[in-house]
């Protein structure tokens, strides 16, 4: 909860048991997070409450430009546009797998990546892959940057930390900054920046391997760090 543009007050909730969001819950661009901004009078009494949806899962923290104009919330879980593509779709056969068509419709790039075997030289099951957008060729790839998009048939936003004008309650453009799991945030006065500690998780890694090859990551899983965005680009 935080106090911005003079008389007003923000909290961010969970859409999951509001009544009036289970008639958007199926609806294509829709969150379930929610900033209510509640307008109070110089008598200290609510006049008017106002609900903003965010395209994210769960908020958590809010912070305040030093103007006190702009309210940031952030979301938990936010995502790195990662998403799965089924065994099913990916080509049978490793490295070594050609380019298939598994429904007869759409044609995959191919099987998954080296290694496909352990140390003792037993192959690995056939499995799914984890997959990334890439926002500058608008692509869904996998490690070796094969285009996996016909296996995705859907978008998936990465917004992180959301601007909100006090005054008028709207949310502008959001920050996209691949941040997993940000947890807590604040503004800069000094340099006007705002910070924002987070995770980043290597999901689009694979795992799977003999554990002695640059391949498999077998430490930096994930890491912990403090990101510094404009607030006027945000």
């Amino acid at each position: 909860m935080v106090a911005a543009g003079g008389s007003r007050v923000f909290i961010t909730a969970a859409a999951r048991d509001w009544s009036g969001y289970k008639g958007l819950a199926t609806i294509p661009g829709y969150g379930k997070a929610l900033v209510y901004a509640y307008a109070i009078s110089p008598g200290g009494f609510v006049q008017n409450v106002v609900a903003r949806i965010l395209f994210s899962e769960t908020p958590r923290a809010l912070a305040v430009s030093p103007d006190g104009l702009t309210v940031y919330a952030a979301g938990f879980q936010t995502g790195n546009q990662t998403t799965t593509i089924p065994d099913g779709v990916v080509c049978d056969g490793g490295a070594a797998a050609a380019p298939c068509s598994n429904d007869g419709i759409d044609t995959m790039p191919g099987g998954m990546p080296a290694p496909n075997a352990n140390v003792q030289g037993i192959n690995a099951p056939e499995a799914g892959l984890i997959v990334q957008y890439n926002p500058a060729n608008g692509h869904w790839e996998d490690e070796l940057l094969r285009d996996w998009s016909p296996a995705v048939k859907f978008t998936l936003p990465d917004s992180d930390v959301f601007p909100i004008d006090a005054m008028t309650r709207q949310v502008g453009h959001t920050d996209r900054a691949r941040r997993h799991h940000p947890l807590q945030h604040g503004d800069q006065p000094g340099d006007g920046k705002l910070y924002v500690s987070n995770t980043e998780a290597r999901n689009a890694d694979r795992f799977e391997g003999p554990g002695s090859s640059p391949a498999t990551p077998s430490a930096a899983t994930s890491t912990s760090r403090a990101s510094a965005s404009s607030t006027a680009a945000s």
